[in-house]
């Protein structure tokens, strides 16, 4: 076997070398180009994992949206349909007329089972306005017990001694701190772009100088819980509830919510300062409530046509024993209608 001398070693060596980085850039290349096409199947299934889970005609919805059809507006466009000289007809336009009572809607007579609420909301805004001075009130209870119905119904009648009250909804509002921008151009009357911190300290000037003359506001938000914030500051509401305590004042401030505890849980310095706001509380509707509120609507020349007493105290005790939820009781009974006009 012929001796390998030292420079051919070396060569082979080389050789090898080179080869092996060959054969290693071979490999790389080989794996890019399969990470490649990998990551252009996976994304391709990602697409038709898209394409399957949306839904049929999703751009024509989107192109056609349209508002939701309330039952007053579908009611009334049934109404218009009807040939009233037909029999037939005549007795579906009546039911659907009941129907129409019994939805939920705006009155301006104290709702039945809540006279005492009726009274104290009314006695403390016409105290508030009589003193001109600001002060705050806090209502909360269950859903359906007629919180913001009663508070509707007395602003019906204080809109004509007051032409200043601003409602809100709190949970139309992205961010607690847009509400400042929301009062202040309701004030203003425009609808300048100008940022919460500059509605605020404009607000907070305007309500709290001490020009006698000024008129006196009333700011209502309705579902309040949608003000708290995940930060525990809870600056926003701090600053309403804070401000209506203050000695020149010239609004009352109106809170609404379902939770019972929202102002001791979320914001508890307000009774350490005396800022804390008058609480009432609404109660759940009981069975012979319900069954009142049910007769008030349909009223007693047809109630007997369409609805067997029974009926009516087995609705009303459910619904009692469950909820105590008005709006779920006239639902019962509109549907209960319903099953009329389809036989």
């Amino acid at each position: 076997m012929p001796v390998q001398t030292r420079s051919q070693k070396r060569r082979a060596q080389s050789n090898d070398t080179s080869n092996d980085t060959k054969s290693i850039k071979k490999q790389v290349k080989t794996k890019q180009v399969k990470t490649k096409q990998k990551r252009a199947r996976k994304e391709k299934e990602d697409e038709n994992e898209i394409i399957e889970s949306t839904p049929p005609n999703k751009k024509k919805k989107r192109e056609c949206s349209k508002k939701p059809v309330t039952p007053s507006k579908e009611l009334a466009k049934l109404i218009s349909s009807i040939d009233i000289d037909n029999e037939n007809d005549e007795r579906e336009r009546n039911i659907i007329l009941l129907q129409e009572r019994l939805l939920t809607q705006e009155i301006d007579y104290k709702l039945i089972g809540r006279e005492i609420e009726y009274n104290k909301i009314y006695k403390f805004i016409d105290k508030q306005l009589s003193l001109r001075c600001g002060n705050s009130f806090y209502i909360c209870g269950s859903p359906g017990t007629g919180k913001t119905a009663t508070m509707q119904s007395i602003i019906n009648i204080f809109k004509y001694k007051t032409k200043q009250i601003i409602k809100i909804n709190g949970m139309s509002l992205n961010n607690p701190s847009t509400i400042y921008p929301l009062i202040y151009n309701n004030i203003f009357n425009n609808n300048a772009n100008i940022k919460p911190i500059d509605a605020k300290n404009k607000l907070e000037k305007y309500f709290l100088n001490d020009n006698k003359n000024k008129e006196m506001y009333i700011i209502i938000i309705d579902e309040m819980d949608g003000l708290l914030t995940n930060n525990i500051r809870q600056q926003v509401l701090y600053h309403l509830f804070g401000w209506t305590k203050q000695k020149n004042c010239k609004f009352i401030l109106f809170g609404i919510a379902n939770s019972i505890d929202l102002t001791d849980r979320f914001l508890p310095r307000l009774k350490q300062r005396n800022f804390e706001p008058e609480l009432l509380i609404f109660k759940s509707y009981t069975k012979q409530q319900l069954i009142k509120i049910i007769k008030h609507r349909i009223g007693k020349d047809v109630i007997n046509k369409y609805f067997d007493d029974i009926a009516i105290n087995l609705c009303a005790t459910k619904i009692a024993k469950m909820y105590g939820d008005v709006r779920k009781c006239l639902e019962i009974c509109r549907n209960a209608l319903n099953l009329l006009l389809t036989n």
